[in-house]
């Protein structure tokens, strides 16, 4: 071949583009996958009906027994979230305390990617869990 850099580029764009393409297409597969996978009170109950042959009326008086462990679970989960977020945020400002103006404004700017990531997670959690207690319902 006289001209290898073309074959260089041309592999550099395939590159990037699998990498433009991919990420998108991983998130989607992923929250697929997420959404096929029975929730936690569907998956116990149905281990429940299977395992213990429980009857329509214990189904009844079971339901709500799981709907309200798991709302204590995910209250549970908020408040650890609060603790570890306050211990962070005490780290930051003592971390702080040793960096020049121009770092924590990078530091702060960090901190503020990674509570937006954590908001949108805890969204789309927070989604799929009140869907989950739909159909828990119906």
């Amino acid at each position: 071949m006289n001209k290898p850099w073309k074959v260089m580029v041309a592999f550099a764009g395939v590159f990037v583009a699998g990498m433009i393409a991919g990420g998108p297409l991983l998130n989607r597969w992923q929250a697929f996958r997420d959404d096929r996978r029975p929730p936690w009170l569907e998956r116990t109950m149905a281990h429940y009906e299977h395992e213990l042959q429980i009857t329509p009326a214990q189904r009844e008086k079971i339901m709500p027994i799981l709907l309200q462990v798991q709302k204590e679970w995910r209250q549970q989960r908020e408040d650890n979230v609060r603790a570890m977020t306050s211990i962070i945020d005490r780290m930051h400002e003592a971390v702080g305390a040793e960096l020049t103006p121009e770092q924590r404004q990078k530091v702060e700017g960090m901190r503020q990617e990674m509570r937006e990531r954590a908001e949108r997670y805890r969204g789309r959690t927070h989604q799929r869990e009140q869907a989950q207690e739909q159909r828990a319902k119906h």
